[in-house]
């Protein structure tokens, strides 16, 4: 991978589908009380598609193709209608050339197609959900190497990522990314992530 004049070479109407796959396990206790485990799964295949892209920044329409959020199974209707949610909602994502999002629209037409005219449902969303975790959904393909990285070893960069830990809020994580194994076309992208504050405590 060498530096390119856009970001990724990307140029208009190019497009390119990612899979996201994240499993948690969360361990809660308070006081001397037993921990409490939850374990969550949630899968995303997101389409992406070059609107317009320059030296400086690159945009993109995206389009959510599948969606299951906490490995569950729903009725074909209801993940239908759901799935129809995602799709109906315009998402659009402005990358700087060197992998960092800068805008992400869409979050709160998507709020209130998932939520209907119901306030608490709409309230729980936004809590389980805020926008910096909407905007870290899209934005982790962007972890992979920038714009300007020249795949050697011992080159590391920086994304800040944001985790739903539901309605307690999220935490915000700063993923320090490093070159590993090149062979080929391949590279190995090894990430240590830590975690940096908590950004938002919601209460039901």
């Amino acid at each position: 991978v060498v530096a390119q004049d856009t970001l990724w070479g990307l140029r208009k109407s190019d497009r390119f589908s990612v899979e996201t796959t994240i499993d948690r396990t969360t361990t809660i206790r308070v006081g001397e009380s037993e921990p409490v485990l939850s374990k969550r799964k949630d899968r995303f295949e997101v389409e992406y598609i070059v609107n317009d892209s320059s030296d400086a920044k690159t945009q993109f329409f995206v389009h959510v193709s599948q969606v299951q959020l906490n490995g569950e199974e729903l009725p074909a209707a209801a993940n239908e209608q759901r799935l129809l949610s995602l799709r109906q909602t315009p998402i659009n994502l402005t990358v700087d050339s060197k992998g960092v999002v800068r805008n992400c629209g869409g979050y709160r037409q998507l709020l209130k197609r998932l939520a209907g005219f119901d306030s608490n449902v709409h309230r729980l969303l936004s809590q389980a959900y805020p926008e910096a975790v909407f905007e870290s959904w899209f934005a982790r393909p962007f972890w992979l190497v920038p714009a300007g990285v020249t795949s050697q070893k011992n080159e590391s960069w920086e994304r800040t990522d944001e985790i739903s830990i539901g309605l307690m809020g999220s935490l915000r994580t700063i993923a320090t990314c490093d070159v590993g194994a090149v062979e080929g076309s391949g590279v190995e992208i090894l990430s240590l992530i830590h975690i940096s504050e908590p950004t938002r405590l919601g209460m039901i």
